[in-house]
């Protein structure tokens, strides 16, 4: 094993003209790494820690000796230029991992960045992930997991009908991602795809699969974030619960038979709506609406419609969380209106396609 020692106050590493090979390689530097020339380890692993930035260069490769080996990077901030289908910049064959992180900043990728065969893919960043140019050319591939960990925004918006190019693509076989504070999270996968888990602190969880989309885990959007889950086909597990803590669920597939929903899924949202072509119709909630007078300390009446409009629409569980009362008395605002201290609960369990229940 060759270890590179610069750890004096101001002190860097550099490689640079030919192609360096190891049998396995460690650096640590106290300021930046820069590859400049491409860095291949034989028999082992790679492991670079960087107090600075570390940079690697369009082009250029690090490249571990895949099965049962690592390739890891830790740094301030991570900034990785293109590389080329089955030759991206950071690459690990067969069951080989990849760990980047970057503890005190962004991680920003370049085309085909990352490549891995079946191994695990794993970013960390205590700001955000993003790729340097918006397009749609896929920045990471594995046919493994990729773990996305960000304490900013992981992507950008791909806006109406999620056809513009914000979202980080990747091409991978399971995704767990999640953000920690205020951003969203923004996925574009090429392929089927496996959907463990997906949740952010406050932002929006939009995700886009050109094939079949398995909602195996939670997906959680927090603070006033919408949760938009969108493939050609999309396969609900019981596990794979949809929450949009005060936002909206818009769920839409590209098939007319697309959508597979287990018995003990829930979608839930405080105050937002839930649409999209959930149940092969424009909008299979249409209709809902309040419709009944302003509730007081003495009206109790009130009337909430439910309407299933798809005529496939059958064993759908409505349930309504009626909040009233007041420990003060009546208060006039605008719904969702204050805290109430008393829940009243209905849940519709076999609905009828086109009924409306009162």
């Amino acid at each position: 094993m060759t270890t590179l020692n610069a750890t004096g106050p101001s002190s860097s590493v550099s490689f640079q003209n030919n192609e360096s090979t190891f049998n396995e390689l460690t650096v640590n530097a106290t300021q930046s790494v820069t590859v400049d020339a491409s860095v291949k380890s034989q028999v082992g692993g790679i492991a670079i820690v960087a107090g600075g930035q570390v940079d690697v260069t369009s082009g250029r490769q690090l490249n571990a000796a895949g099965d049962g080996t690592s390739l890891t990077i830790s740094a301030a901030t991570l900034s990785l230029g293109a590389g080329a289908s089955g030759s991206e910049t950071i690459h690990n064959s067969g069951t080989g991992t990849i760990s980047l992180t970057a503890s005190s900043g962004n991680v920003l990728l370049g085309d085909h960045v990352v490549g891995a065969d079946s191994g695990t893919v794993a970013f960390s960043a205590a700001g955000l992930i993003d790729e340097t140019g918006d397009n749609k050319t896929v920045s990471v591939t594995t046919s493994g997991t990729l773990v996305l960990n960000a304490g900013g925004a992981i992507g950008e918006t791909a806006g109406a009908g999620l056809t513009g190019d914000g979202a980080v693509d990747v091409q991978v076989g399971t995704l767990i991602a999640q953000t920690f504070m205020a951003g969203g999270l923004f996925i574009r996968n090429a392929g089927d795809l496996i959907l463990a888990a997906a949740n952010t602190a406050n932002g929006d969880v939009e995700i886009s699969s050109t094939g079949t989309m398995f909602v195996q885990g939670a997906v959680t959007s927090g603070g006033s974030g919408d949760v938009t889950l969108d493939g050609d086909k999309l396969n609900f597990s019981g596990a794979g619960d949809v929450t949009a803590t005060s936002g909206n669920i818009a769920v839409t597939t590209g098939n007319a038979t697309g959508l597979a929903v287990a018995n003990d899924t829930v979608f839930r949202t405080d105050q937002g709506q839930v649409s999209g072509q959930l149940l092969n119709a424009a909008d299979p909630f249409a209709g809902t609406a309040n419709t009944g007078d302003t509730l007081s300390d003495t009206n109790r009446d009130a009337i909430l419609n439910v309407v299933v409009a798809d005529p496939l629409g059958s064993n759908i569980g409505v349930q309504i969380d009626w909040q009233e009362g007041d420990v003060v008395g009546p208060v006039q605002s605008t719904p969702p209106g204050d805290p109430r201290v008393q829940i009243v609960r209905s849940t519709v369990a076999n609905p009828t396609a086109g009924s409306t229940f009162v």
